[in-house]
């Protein structure tokens, strides 16, 4: 993946927005440990129905994984994009697993923040 989009606007660097969202957003949240992206946003432009996951680390919550994504606003990334929220615990235990989930996060995450 490359770290350069284009949008409709102009081009942009795509690490260097995920990583100004996730230092401002670890500012405001000290629970929020790590931030990384992943996924299939189409290269090509925001007009397709690709998009960016934003995986999230946060030392520990009690709002169930349905809920957690819709609490961050992810909107100044500037491109279509969706948050994926572990705790630290449940982090390890994807990070330990041998699964295609694992395999994927092992290996196609940009890490940006860790606290």
């Amino acid at each position: 993946m490359s770290d350069s989009v284009s949008n409709s606007s102009s081009t942009f660097d795509l690490r260097t927005s995920v990583s100004d969202w996730a230092r401002t957003s670890a500012e405001a949240d000290e629970s929020l440990l790590k931030v990384g992206y992943v996924g299939t946003f189409d290269l090509e432009g925001p007009e397709t129905e690709s998009h960016l996951d934003v995986v999230l680390v946060v030392e520990d919550t009690d709002v169930p994984m349905a809920e957690r994504g819709s609490q961050w606003n992810l909107g100044p990334i500037g491109v279509p994009a969706q948050a994926l929220v572990y705790t630290s615990d449940e982090w390890d235990e994807v990070m330990a697993g041998e699964g295609w989930l694992s395999q994927k996060m092992k290996t196609q995450t940009v890490w940006v923040f860790d606290r």
